[in-house]
């Protein structure tokens, strides 16, 4: 209980935190991931292959995405790893518990089938034509 009342002050940033923070143009990676996230939107939606369909047909003004989730109607994992193996990294989804009582059975249905594409503002252009030809390789 002694704790619970002590004042608990914070540590202050170290000087290597404050110096990368300080070299971070943080509106330059923004701009990037907008620009990344409409160029593969657009090419997704031009490919047109069966067993992906787009979460987002757009992002709002202010949003800065962190990625382009899609659906993968079959083979989720399997295509997960296929993209891996060609250098396409995406974040992990993990499937959600169906215990029968889930209130919302399209979130279970969802959380087996998406997967985020990463887009940051370390991928160019040819970077997102090898995310979308690697995709179009794929056997649905």
């Amino acid at each position: 209980e002694e704790i619970i009342d002590i004042k608990i002050v914070p540590r202050k940033i170290s000087m290597f935190t404050k110096m990368l923070l300080q070299r971070i143009d943080i509106l330059d990676i923004q701009k990037k991931r907008i620009k990344n996230w409409n160029t593969l939107n657009i090419k997704l939606k031009d490919l047109k292959v069966r067993g992906i369909e787009r979460i987002f047909s757009k992002i709002n003004d202010g949003e800065v995405p962190l990625g382009s989730p899609i659906v993968i109607n079959k083979k989720r994992n399997e295509f997960r790893k296929y993209l891996s193996d060609n250098h396409i990294h995406c974040p992990v989804h993990w499937n959600l518990k169906n215990k029968g009582t889930m209130k919302y059975k399209e979130d279970f249905q969802l959380s087996k089938n998406i997967l985020t594409i990463p887009i940051d503002q370390r991928v160019n252009s040819a970077g997102i034509d090898k995310i979308i030809s690697t995709i179009s390789s794929f056997k649905f």
